[in-house]
């Protein structure tokens, strides 16, 4: 049975963003109100109290008038939430559900970035900057960061650099209220969520072969979610037959998907005529599933000749091999074999192979991720 694990992500997720507001009506953010009041709920015309209050308040922040701030739902916030679903491309129905309060914290977030941000497990700096609506190069910047792609969860960011240097117009930090503290050197590791590691200085990519598979496969992908690294699962095409809701979820999910032969068979040694029916029938059952076709391929057994290798070139595909030797996990007999197996082989630019089916291998990804990132290195995936 698929183990439920407790993710940062629900703890300190994107729904602890709190929402503030000056004295008035319209103000930029000052009092805390938690926009996490509206989750769950459903409001509709007629509804009443502390969270059509909230509602009110966040329309009118972001520029849509709801009447007078009485907690109740009246004409003029129906009016006011229709017109946010019309300009926000979802369902106009007056109704503020799951997506309206959805739209409400992503334009919330893009119009009142906070002045720092922590990282949460899944998340990478493109992504915050997206969110937020702030310059990825101003970012990198303003936390002296050398490369974007080792940054880690638990990592305090600063969005707006220039809040340090613009008081507000009562003298005391931002609009309405005093400034919030901002780290004295953002170079330093906040508390990490299981345990502190350095920052990273090299980098090492995680792969997992032979999948999809539905006694790992969806916990693997809990587990690369809960510490939020990215890693690349190279699919068997008969597998992905098999079970085209893991493909999907792999997908989803946001991890690289990579092709692993339909047949699981060397393609060294057969006919171009096979070798390549064998590749093209990988690449359409994963693009039927996820409508994105894979640009990476991974010979079974490491086999290639000359004939593979043009092949690779005519498909527009990235032949991709590993560093450990065997995988690691395959000798292994146990969660210990198969953590000693990958840091024998852990380098700079290493590439690691993992099997999926294997279960020691899921018994051993948390520590092999820890064990990692305590020796320096960040997680990247492959392009």
């Amino acid at each position: 049975m698929r183990r439920r694990r407790t993710s940062l992500r629900a703890l300190f997720g994107f729904a602890l963003l709190c929402l503030v507001f000056s004295g008035n009506s319209y103000g930029a953010p000052s009092p805390v109100e938690e926009l996490t009041v509206l989750k769950g709920k459903i409001l509709k015309e007629d509804s009443k109290g502390q969270s059509v209050l909230v509602l009110q308040r966040v329309l009118g922040a972001l520029g849509y008038d709801p009447g007078p701030q009485d907690g109740v739902f009246g004409p003029r916030t129906l009016e006011a939430v229709k017109r946010f679903q019309k300009d926000s491309g979802i369902a106009v129905d007056g109704v503020v559900g799951p997506r309206t309060v959805e739209s409400l914290e992503r334009i919330w977030a893009r119009k009142f970035p906070p002045e720092t941000y922590t990282l949460q497990p899944g998340e990478t700096l493109s992504l915050v900057c997206a969110r937020f609506g702030v310059s990825l190069e101003e970012v990198v910047r303003a936390n002296g960061i050398k490369d974007p792609d080792l940054v880690y969860a638990g990592q305090t960011l600063i969005l707006k650099p220039s809040a340090r240097e613009q008081p507000g117009q009562d003298g005391q930090g931002g609009p309405g209220g005093p400034e919030r503290p901002m780290p004295e050197d953002s170079s330093e590791p906040p508390p990490a969520s299981r345990t502190s590691f350095p920052i990273p200085d090299k980098k090492i990519c995680l792969t997992f072969n032979d999948g999809p598979d539905p006694t790992t496969t969806p916990e693997i992908l809990d587990i690369l979610s809960e510490y939020g690294i990215p890693a690349v699962f190279f699919v068997i095409g008969k597998n992905a037959e098999r079970y085209p809701e893991l493909v999907r979820e792999i997908h989803e999910r946001g991890y690289a998907i990579g092709i692993h032969g339909y047949e699981h068979v060397p393609l060294a040694g057969l006919s171009r005529q096979q070798a390549l029916s064998d590749l093209s029938k990988a690449l359409q059952v994963v693009e039927r599933i996820t409508a994105a076709r894979p640009a990476l391929w991974r010979p079974p057994e490491g086999a290639v000749d000359d004939m593979t290798r043009d092949l690779t070139r005519e498909l527009d595909l990235t032949l991709v091999m590993w560093t450990n030797i065997c995988g690691g996990d395959l000798p292994a007999s146990d969660a210990d074999g198969v953590l000693r197996g990958v840091l024998n082989y852990a380098r700079d630019g290493a590439i690691i192979l993992l099997h999926e089916g294997n279960p020691h291998v899921l018994a051993a990804l948390p520590r092999i991720i820890e064990e990692l990132a305590k020796r320096g290195f960040g997680f990247q995936g492959l392009r």
